[in-house]
């Protein structure tokens, strides 16, 4: 049986969830509808979790990004997309993708593909090429950078 929670202990249940990994507006109202919170009490939560502090989109963005660059080595269009799925605003979305240095993307794009690359070899070139174009354009880098990383390299 599904446990029904009041506004009070349902706020401190996403209080603990906040702390303990930044969220976005999105995520955090389908956590309170799993609860079985309904609209009114949702709404409420989510502007006190917003006036403590413990929701901030923008904070949530620049964390987002930061982390899916860094770590998971994606590009910027796959970044984006990912953030306007979770309905982070377009302001959010470009001011924490604006903080992305130029030379550390571009040495991302250059490791991932010297990396990569390592990966394949034991194909033709042909095939190198169509692998590794494949593999960034998944991870969301644009075009222009991935032609211009596969001409670099051959």
């Amino acid at each position: 049986m599904k446990k029904n929670y009041t506004v009070n202990e349902a706020l401190e249940k996403l209080k603990k969830y906040c702390v303990y990994q930044e969220r976005c507006h999105t995520e955090v109202k389908k956590k309170l509808y799993e609860m079985g919170m309904i609209k009114s009490s949702i709404d409420k939560i989510i502007g006190i979790l917003v006036s403590e502090n413990f929701l901030n989109e923008s904070r949530f963005a620049n964390q987002f990004v930061s982390g899916k660059f860094n770590i998971k080595g994606w590009g910027k269009y796959k970044i984006i997309n990912e953030m306007k799925i979770k309905s982070i605003s377009d302001y959010d979305i470009n001011n924490a993708i604006s903080k992305i240095n130029k030379n550390d993307y571009l040495n991302k794009i250059q490791i991932l593909s010297e990396k990569k690359l390592m990966q394949l070899e034991k194909y033709t070139t042909k095939k190198k090429k169509e692998k590794l174009y494949n593999f960034l354009n998944y991870r969301g880098w644009e075009i222009d950078l991935i032609n211009e990383q596969i001409k670099k390299i051959y």
